[in-house]
């Protein structure tokens, strides 16, 4: 049996599947799940076994997606379900092929092999006192740099199947779906995340490491990771330029910035374990690792308790698997799911009961879980801890054990209060800690009643002063003061301007912002931008930016009673929103932005994790109940989109620089609604929020979530009559254009992006379409015709993906759905034209397919045939059943009138009758009689 009828054969198909499906992988391009293929796998494989039996299998393109690990990125494939089983059936037969020439240090994507005995041996090797040195080395960007040529010349060496090497060749060469929709073609690498790409990786360099398994040292290979044994530092320098020189014949190089050459004594950290003459030992950082994940389950997961520690315990288990020497410390997550673990295992339990107050917890639903656990176990003493480490009160050092008496009163109030607080909870709380002499804790209590009943945070809106009154106070020793607390990004920065069309514009400047501009910016020289994040996903304060919406100014202008009036609702706004910081403990501070709203900042002690200001952000939009839609806007700096390389993301102007447009400057508010004059005296007595805060805020708000209901879009499309049956059917099946039409219609505002969405779709379903772009954009208020038509004939060649909509409407599509599904087909991408396509058989001139590259028109009909492949078949079904209704009338008249000439044969008892047409003959069958006519 040959190679390619081995990989091929329904067994093998089968198996490979049974692999796929273990890991219930994600789906890909084509938005098959496993669930929807496994419902139908044995018709699937049978397909895909006739589809590579007569050579007509294409692979579907790879869906890229990202991978995020702390600030490293790595991009993954996504395959389809059938590509996923095809590449588990070539990868198996390759190894089988292939695994015997593995030398004994290639250590990945082998069975019978892993990280572990790796782990193991090294350790072993490095206590037998032969070795000296270690050096370390990693391959840069190894499965991207894999030359199709040289992996092809090796495969060649045993495999003599052209079609086992074209079935590599697609794999490997398979175009990837870009976010726009287009194909994207691949000159070189592997893709990773395609089942075949680890075997050929070790394939690709088993020669180099035969080579290097010659040599007089030890080494170890996980995929790109080496770590090599040697006797000196002189012999292994020599090796490593022989190793740099080998590897660029493959096209591959060292990342000398990983590079490390050292003595054993010292160790290094290698796949995750620290790795010295002392043998192994888990890095701190892979226990800090374990608390971030485990972290991130409890602040961004929506689940209730029991289901995180479920996911929880499911990431312990793997990670105690890997990692299994003594620990030195748990986290309160791990603590809180072992507590699940072992709730009727008295020894284990007894041990984590003496182990909990060395473990920190400010989670209120883990608080309120494990008093509720000890309550259960019947140990007040532990309960007592649970409430008073949450409220941050919990100090065993300095009071005494409180007396059972007082404890026994407290417990029951900090159940309730826990659910509820309110002020007559405070005081007996107040009071009984009070009557314990434990009067740092009743302080506690005393003060956050007064924060309850006290005066919230106030603040009035004051005339707007001209940036002709130089009456704020500033020094030379001030633009210092403001580069430590009020400026992002330092190395770069932006220059605020207008454009030719009175618009405003931030003009990067790729130099380090100084003390000097920004003198220049407060004196009113230059108006000066910062930028937010820093290239590693950090930021050193957070602004909303709470604005006046665009509509309203188009609508009433900027120097009326009504743009005053909604400059008062972005006051409101902003109030509210220092109410809620102020809520959390929280200081935040107002800016008047010089032109139509308010910036409210919030500044950090250090550079923070945007990962956790991001969830900051969802938690106060959730929280605030602001004015009606399109009134008011708000911006969130930093926002959630991650920096890209090479971009910057968002600038926002420094405070107390001059508006560009209106001229006026802008100023900090303090809580009697006054004008922040003396600058060193407010950046001096900033209050800044540790990182400590913000975990406690999120954990104590864990399980708030905004009340997001589905909407639905109004189907109503009188407000647009006389539209074609393709306009139309885009707007009856994209709730997405209807949502933007509809807008248009019922508010008279569109964003220019919003605007620019209904061209990139409209426009491309012909006339029709371009007069109905018109007819919505007519409800706008600055519509101009000739305005409208130039944007029509500059629009794209192609219309806009489904993918780019979903990414620019986020929230709009989660709140009204955005879940249309297209046949995937190859050339196209889904996008909303593709329902006026789906109406008609043939290709139409005026509809734009959304292709990726040009074809002809011959290959266009062939799209749009398959694109209808699921409608065709859904008529011609429908025919049968119409066919097989008229077949079963039919049959029952058949059946009523042999059973009449049954009857008549009956009566004359005989089984043959002459008639005109011949001798009818009526014959016995199993069950019944046949009819026959013989002439």
């Amino acid at each position: 049996m040959g190679l390619y009828t081995k990989i091929i054969d329904i067994q093998k198909l089968m198996t490979a599947w049974q692999k796929v499906r273990k890991n219930k992988p994600a789906a890909g391009a084509d938005n098959i799940t496993f669930e929807q293929f496994e419902a139908n796998h044995r018709e699937e494989l049978k397909q895909l076994n006739l589809d590579l039996k007569e050579h007509r299998y294409q692979p579907v393109p790879v869906k890229k997606i990202m991978l995020y690990k702390g600030e490293k990125a790595r991009e993954i494939a996504l395959y389809s379900m059938r590509d996923k089983v095809v590449q588990q059936s070539v990868a198996s037969e390759l190894a089988r092929l292939y695994d015997s020439y593995f030398v004994t240090g290639t250590f990945a994507y082998r069975n019978g092999k892993s990280a572990l005995q790796a782990i193991d041996l090294i350790s072993e090797q490095m206590q037998m006192g032969k070795w000296k040195v270690i050096l370390k080395l990693d391959i840069t960007k190894f499965f991207d740099r894999i030359q199709w040529s040289i992996l092809e010349k090796i495969l060649q060496r045993k495999i003599r199947e052209e079609d086992v090497l074209q079935l590599i060749r697609k794999d490997v060469q398979n175009v990837s779906l870009a976010d726009s929709g287009e194909l994207e073609e691949k000159s070189r690498g592997i893709h990773q995340g395609s089942g075949i790409s680890p075997i050929l990786s070790n394939v690709y360099l088993m020669d180099f490491d035969r080579w290097l398994s010659e040599k007089d040292i030890f080494f170890i290979r996980y995929s790109d990771d080496m770590l090599l044994l040697g006797k000196d530092k002189d012999s292994m320098m020599l090796l490593l330029r022989k190793i740099k020189m080998k590897l660029q014949c493959y096209g591959l190089e060292i990342n000398e910035n990983k590079q490390i050459l050292t003595d054993i004594d010292s160790g290094v950290d290698f796949l995750g374990y620290h790795l010295s003459g002392k043998g192994k030992a888990i890095p701190a950082k892979a226990e800090q690792s374990l608390e971030n994940k485990l972290e991130t389950i409890w602040l961004t997961s929506d689940a209730e308790l029991e289901e995180k520690m479920k996911k929880a315990a499911e990431i312990i288990g793997g990670w105690e698997q890997y990692f299994r020497e003594e620990r030195r410390h748990i986290s309160i997550f791990e603590y809180v799911t072992l507590i699940r673990l072992s709730e009727n295992e008295e020894t284990k339990l007894q041990k984590l009961v003496n182990l909990r107050p060395q473990t920190d917890n400010i989670y209120k639903d883990i608080a309120m879980y494990l008093s509720d656990f000890w309550k259960r176990k019947e140990l007040p003493s532990l309960e007592l801890l649970e409430y008073e480490q949450f409220y941050r009160i919990y100090r065993p050092d300095e009071y005494g054990e409180i007396p059972d008496a007082i404890r026994n009163e407290l417990l029951p109030l900090y159940r309730q209060i826990m659910v509820h607080e309110n002020e007559t909870l405070l005081t007996e709380l107040m009071q009984l800690y009070t009557d314990g002499q434990q009067y740092e804790k009743a302080a506690f209590w005393m003060d956050r009643k007064e924060k309850q009943t006290g005066c919230s945070h106030t603040f009035a809106i004051n005339p707007i002063s001209s940036a002709a009154e130089e009456d704020i106070i500033w020094d030379k020793s001030t633009p210092h003061r403001m580069l430590r607390s009020v400026t992002g990004r330092e190395d770069i920065y932006a220059l605020e301007s207008l454009d030719a069309g009175q618009h405003r514009k931030n003009e990067l400047q790729i130099l380090p912002l100084t003390e000097k501009i920004v003198g220049q910016h407060l004196s009113g020289e230059c108006t000066a931008a910062t930028y937010v994040q820093r290239s590693n996903s950090t930021v050193k304060f957070m602004v909303i930016d709470i604005d006046i919406s665009k509509k309203i100014i188009m609508k009433y202008g900027s120097d009326t009673d009504e743009f005053h009036s909604y400059l008062m609702k972005t006051g409101e706004a902003a109030q509210q929103v220092l109410k809620l910081l102020h809520s959390f403990g929280m200081q935040g501070y107002a800016e008047f932005s010089g032109y139509r709203g308010y910036h409210v900042w919030i500044f950090f002690t250090e550079w923070l994790p945007v990962r956790y200001i991001n969830m900051l952000s969802d938690l106060i939009e959730a929280r605030l109940t602001l004015a009606e839609e399109g009134d008011i806007s708000i911006e969130y700096f930093p926002n959630k989109t991650r920096l890209k390389p090479g971009k910057y993301g968002q600038a926002i102007k420094l405070p107390y620089g001059i508006h560009s447009k209106t001229g006026e400057r802008s100023y900090f508010i303090n809580e009697d609604g006054v004008k922040v004059k003396d600058l060193n005296l407010f950046l001096d007595s900033l209050a800044k929020i540790p990182l400590s805060t913000i975990k406690k805020v999120l954990a104590a708000n864990i399980g708030f979530q905004e009340k997001r209901v589905g909407r639905t879009v109004d189907e109503n499309l009188e407000a647009f009559p006389d539209i074609s049956e393709n306009v139309r059917e885009v707007l009856k099946k994209c709730n997405l254009m209807r949502y933007l039409c509809q807008k248009s219609a019922k508010t008279g505002y569109l964003t220019h992006f919003e605007r620019m969405s209904i061209l990139y779709v409209f426009a491309h379903l012909g006339e029709d379409g371009k007069q109905f772009i018109h007819t919505v954009m007519a409800f706008t208020l600055n519509y101009q015709y000739n305005v409208t038509d130039r944007f029509i004939s500059k629009c794209p060649e192609k219309p806009i993906s489904c993918i780019k909509l979903r990414e620019q409407y986020k929230k709009i599509t989660a709140e009204y759905g955005c879940s249309c599904t297209f046949k995937r087909t190859r050339n196209c991408y889904p996008s909303p034209v593709m329902h006026a396509i789906s109406r008609s058989n043939d290709l139409q001139d005026d509809i734009t397919l959304p292709i990726s590259r040009s074809i002809t028109q011959e290959k266009k009909q062939k799209v749009i045939d398959e694109i209808n492949i699921h409608k065709k078949a859904l008529e011609l079904a429908r025919k049968i059943q119409d066919y097989k209704k008229q077949k079963r009338n039919l049959d029952n008249n058949i059946q009523k009138i042999e059973k009449e000439l049954s009857s008549i044969f009956d009566d004359v008892q005989t089984d043959c009758l002459e008639i005109e047409l011949g001798m009818l003959v009526r014959r016995p069958k199993a069950n019944g009689y046949e009819w026959l006519i013989e002439l």
